[in-house]
């Protein structure tokens, strides 16, 4: 048949290597991309993701927000911010995945008109909840 041992090394080889350019495509994506908050909308930029380089939601159309704490103890560096947009007359759910920033979480949840969820550990962005991990959610 002409496939040896030698192709399927070889192809392991590739696979492992396209993988490895495409995650790290999606880094210098995520360390590229700029947040602007203006009077319109939220506004996403990014240079190097073609299809689409920039994005702009309007504020009536955001439909939550979440606040992702992924340890027990956490810094800030260990919480992620979930902005979810359903754009007006569709059914698709966009959601972008920011770094927390406490100063851009409140501007976004207080331009969008979101509140926190009744009972929920963290009311507010000032503190982070030290005692359990989980997703905060603002609605």
């Amino acid at each position: 048949m002409g496939i040896d041992r030698l192709f399927f090394v070889e192809a392991i080889a590739w696979t492992f290597l396209i993988w490895g350019a495409l995650l790290l495509y999606g880094h210098v994506i995520d360390i590229g991309t700029v947040y602007e908050v203006s009077d319109e909308g939220f506004v996403i930029r990014s240079p190097l993701r073609f299809w689409a380089i920039a994005r702009k939601w309007e504020w009536g159309n955001m439909t939550r927000l979440d606040v992702v704490v992924r340890r027990r103890e956490a810094s800030q560096e260990d919480v992620d911010l979930q902005v979810h947009y359903t754009p007006e007359d569709s059914t698709v759910l966009f959601r972008e995945d920011l770094p927390f920033i406490p100063e851009l979480a409140e501007e976004i949840a207080s331009r969008a008109g979101l509140t926190p969820e009744r009972r929920q550990a963290m009311q507010s962005f000032d503190s982070i909840p030290q005692d359990e991990k989980g997703s905060y959610t603002w609605n």
